[in-house]
């Protein structure tokens, strides 16, 4: 499945009667996988760890195979199933553990049958605008709309200055879009999963960073280049940007813009 290094991470909480079970159960695995697979144990008081893969120490135990693929990056296999209804990952099976069952789900790893595990923020019970929240679960059916969708991808404020500063003309500009047809969105790349963002073109160099998702050709993203707008990231040259390449006609101040053929861009 990947050329690069493979990893069982069992997180559980060790005051847990939970602990005793995951111990044995992965000293099991880790020697029936012995040269093929890592296998790490993380308690709930390992918070760095936690925080870096985005779970919560309340919904202990979740077990995750994690592998770094050459094209796409690191990838996530995690123990349960997509609540489609809920929105959210069902992780209850995790509750009950032997040997067997962790041999079970590394083994339908291998043999390529486990789908992707993509991290997402809660989806947003209100959108109030101008700027819609996107997450990981609603990523895909955004940009697949039918409208031209303008996405900010960032960070959180607490350690992405840039992100920070940006956010309110962010909302300057989405308000100058309103009534035109485009979307504005917002997404914490670092806290939402894109699958094969890399492959895709869609692993930000920096943030924030913008791509314009095309109506009708939302597969090949068009990024926002502020060299190409003399230096500038501010409204004046997003908003020219858009101008330039959306694939939907739209009239702003009087005056028609987008509709070209991506021939012509």
């Amino acid at each position: 499945r990947s050329g690069g290094q493979k990893f069982l991470w069992a997180f559980v909480d060790q005051k847990s009667e939970h602990w005793a079970t995951y111990e044995k159960a992965a000293t099991e695995v880790a020697v029936a996988e012995r040269g093929k697979m890592k296998v790490v144990l993380v308690a709930e008081t390992n918070l760095g760890v936690l925080n870096y893969f985005k779970i919560d120490p309340a919904s202990l135990p979740q077990v995750l195979v994690i592998d770094v693929h050459p094209e796409v990056g690191q990838r996530q296999f995690k123990l349960g199933n997509w609540d489609a209804k809920a929105r959210s990952y069902d992780t209850s099976e995790a509750q009950d553990m032997s040997a067997a069952k962790l041999l079970k789900f590394v083994g339908e790893y291998n043999d390529g049958k486990l789908k992707r595990f993509l991290r997402s923020e809660p989806v947003p019970a209100e959108q109030p605008g101008p700027v819609i929240k996107v997450v990981g679960s609603t990523f895909e059916e955004t940009i697949a709309s039918g409208k031209d969708v303008l996405v900010n991808f960032g960070g959180d404020y607490s350690w992405c200055e840039h992100c920070k500063l940006f956010a309110p003309e962010y909302v300057i500009i989405a308000n100058a879009l309103a009534g035109t047809g485009i979307v504005c969105a917002d997404m914490d790349f670092p806290s939402n999963d894109v699958e094969d963002a890399r492959k895709r073109g869609l692993q930000p160099a920096g943030f924030p960073e913008l791509f314009l998702f095309r109506a009708g050709d939302h597969t090949k993203p068009i990024k926002f280049e502020q060299d190409k707008y003399n230096g500038e990231r501010g409204m004046r040259a997003i908003i020219q940007f858009v101008k330039d390449h959306a694939a939907l006609p739209f009239q702003l101040q009087g005056e028609t813009f987008g509709a070209k053929p991506r021939a012509e861009l």
